[in-house]
C-alpha cells in the first residue's frame, strides 16, 4: 500500500528557505531561471508583530538559490506598498511568480491605505530580475 502524504514529510532541512533578521517571512513562491532558482516572498519586520504586522508592512522581495530548497540569498524588494489610493497602495502580500510566453507575471494580494478591503492584482517583467510594472 503506499504511504500516506503524512509518511512521505520529512524534517525540513536546517539552514534551507529564506531567513531575514529582524523579519517574518511568508508565502513564498519559487520559479527557476537563467540556472538558478529565484523566491519570490512576502516580508514584513518584526517589531509590527505577527500576524498583524503584515496588513500593513508586507512587501515582496526576490532571493536566490542554485538548490530550489535553498538557502536562498536577498536580492530585492520586487514591489511593496506605493501609496496614495493605489489598489497596493498600503501592502504587497503572498506573491505567486509564473511565465507566460516571453514575460514573468507576479501575482500577489494588496489593500489601500485606509482600507482592509484585499485585492488581488499583478506586476509583469521581461525578465525575473524585473524591470516591474505593475497595473493601476
Amino acid at each position: 500500500m503506499p504511504k500516506s502524504i503524512i509518511e512521505r514529510l520529512l524534517p525540513v532541512p536546517r539552514g534551507s528557505g529564506l531567513c531575514m533578521d529582524g523579519y517574518f517571512v511568508w508565502g513564498g513562491s519559487v520559479i527557476k531561471a537563467g540556472g538558478e532558482f529565484h523566491l519570490f516572498a512576502s516580508r514584513w519586520p518584526e517589531e509590527t508583530g505577527f500576524p498583524d504586522g503584515y496588513r500593513d508592512h508586507s512587501e515582496i522581495v526576490r532571493a536566490t538559490s542554485d538548490n530550489p530548497v535553498g538557502p536562498y540569498i536577498f536580492r530585492e524588494i520586487v514591489v511593496s506598498g506605493r501609496g496614495g489610493v493605489s489598489w497596493d497602495g498600503k501592502m504587497c502580500h503572498n506573491p505567486k511568480i509564473v511565465k507566460a510566453a516571453d514575460m514573468f507575471v507576479l501575482y500577489y494580494i494588496g489593500s489601500a491605505i485606509g482600507s482592509q478591503l484585499r485585492k488581488i492584482g499583478y506586476a509583469w517583467a521581461p525578465s525575473v530580475t524585473g524591470p516591474w510594472m505593475r497595473i493601476d
